[in-house]
C-alpha cells in the first residue's frame, strides 16, 4: 500500500496491505461554477472499512489516522471543502499511476512501493465518469474515513465532525484493454 518507511514500520504496512479493505465510489462533478455544461471531473472516493489510528504515549494524545498521515506524506493534500476549483488544484503524487480496464471492470492504482487499490469500481459507475477520464486522462482520488468523506453532500460541501480527514490527489490514468478477455469464437 505505501512505503513502509512512510508508516516507520515495514511490518505495519505488511498487515495494512494484507488486512485494510478499502470501499470505493465513483462520481462525477462539473468543474463549472454554474455545474451547466462545464467539464465533468471523474472522482474516486475511497472509504476505509475500519480505521486504523495511533498517537503519542502522552496522557491527552489525539488520535492520529495512521493512513491519511502517509498518505499527506506521499504528497496528497487535505480538503477542507471539495469544490470543483479545490479538487483541480489537487498535487499529481509523484510516481503514482492509475489505470483502469476498457470496460470499467477495474482499477488499479499503484504508488512507488507497489500496489495502493486494485479493485471493481461497482456494477455501474455513473453517467459521464468514463467520459471525464478520457477527456483530462486523470483521476481525482478522495481518501478518508467515514466522517469525512461519507459527509460529503451531493452539493460537494463536507460538513460535521471528522471532515478534515479528507484527502485528496489527482493521478494520471491510463486506460488499458480489460484483463479478462473473452474466449475467441469458433469458425
Amino acid at each position: 500500500m505505501l512505503a513502509g518507511d512512510r508508516l516507520g514500520d515495514p511490518d505495519l504496512t505488511a498487515a495494512l496491505v494484507e488486512t485494510l479493505t478499502l470501499w470505493a465510489t465513483p462520481g462525477v462533478l462539473p468543474a463549472g461554477p454554474d455545474r451547466a455544461g462545464a467539464e465533468v471531473l471523474g472522482l474516486l472516493t475511497l472509504v476505509p472499512a475500519v480505521l486504523v489510528q495511533t498517537c503519542d504515549g502522552y496522557p491527552g494524545a489525539e488520535l492520529v489516522d495512521v493512513v491519511v498521515t502517509a498518505l499527506l506524506a506521499a504528497g496528497f493534500a487535505m480538503l477542507a471543502r471539495p469544490t470543483p476549483a479545490e479538487l483541480v488544484a489537487l498535487p499529481t503524487p509523484p510516481g503514482w499511476t492509475a489505470v483502469l480496464a476498457e470496460d470499467d471492470s477495474r482499477l488499479h492504482i499503484t504508488e512507488p512501493a507497489g500496489s495502493f487499490f486494485d479493485g471493481d469500481v461497482g456494477p455501474a459507475p455513473p453517467t459521464g465518469w468514463h467520459t471525464a477520464l478520457e477527456a483530462r486522462r486523470e483521476l481525482f482520488v478522495l481518501f478518508g474515513t467515514a466522517g469525512g468523506a461519507g459527509a460529503w453532500d451531493a452539493g460537494g460541501a463536507v460538513g460535521g465532525r471528522g471532515a478534515a480527514s479528507l484527502v485528496g490527489a489527482r493521478v494520471p490514468l491510463a486506460i488499458a484493454p480489460a484483463r479478462h478477455q473473452p474466449w475467441p469464437r469458433s469458425r
